[in-house]
């Protein structure tokens, strides 16, 4: 998860030069893709600057920090809901319904074999996802995100993710950080699901699965 104060200084780069910019952030900051996309759509949601995935972002007011959010993010449902009774099959599926519920499309479930490290196929927006589910009781190490890089360039998407209920080991992080590939975690994962309950999906209705 990202601290408080990198949002600051991002905010402050991006104030400083009047440049909304990924690149930027990930030069100056020196964190991944996924973690400046993240910080930029928190800039968006607080409308600090414009939608940057259209190109050229602006800022449109001055950014006023909101330690509360920062600081302390909203209760996880992975309180409520126990991902890791899951097995990993079901694990998939579950992943699957909440990315429906988060505005994704031509969701699929890949067959399982021969599938190249993808276990999700979907789009969002203009861009194509690879996904791959781990369901573990322990950290995801980088082969994960080895094969769903190489599952990207097979099914040619624009993105590869590893979603896990757990999270990603050094090794993982840095394999991402040098590949664009993202990483979701836990708390990704539960950050999802809350915006998938409140768009009316039920996640125990895996319970029985589990």
């Amino acid at each position: 998860m990202l601290n408080y104060q990198l949002y600051e200084r991002a905010a402050e780069i991006i104030t400083r030069t009047n440049n909304p910019s990924i690149s930027l952030l990930r030069v100056e900051l020196n964190i991944s893709l996924d973690e400046a996309e993240q910080i930029m759509d928190y800039f968006v949601s607080i409308g600090f600057i414009s939608d940057y995935h259209n190109g050229n972002p602006a800022i449109l007011k001055e950014y006023v920090p909101q330690p509360k959010y920062l600081k302390a993010p909203p209760t996880p449902p992975s309180k409520l809901f126990d991902f890791d009774k899951l097995d990993g099959h079901s694990f998939e599926y579950l992943c699957a319904d909440i990315l429906r519920h988060n505005g994704f499309t031509k969701v699929m479930v890949t067959s399982g074999s021969g599938d190249y490290g993808v276990d999700i196929l979907c789009e969002y927006k203009s861009d194509s996802y690879a996904i791959q589910c781990k369901c573990y009781n322990h950290t995801v190490g980088n082969k994960a995100v080895q094969e769903v890089v190489t599952g990207k360039i097979f099914y040619k998407c624009d993105k590869a993710v590893v979603m896990t209920n757990n999270y990603f080991s050094k090794a993982a992080e840095e394999t991402a950080r040098i590949t664009d590939a993202y990483l979701w975690d836990r708390h990704r994962l539960s950050e999802l699901l809350l915006v998938a309950e409140a768009n009316g999906f039920d996640p125990n209705q895996y319970k029985a699965l589990s």
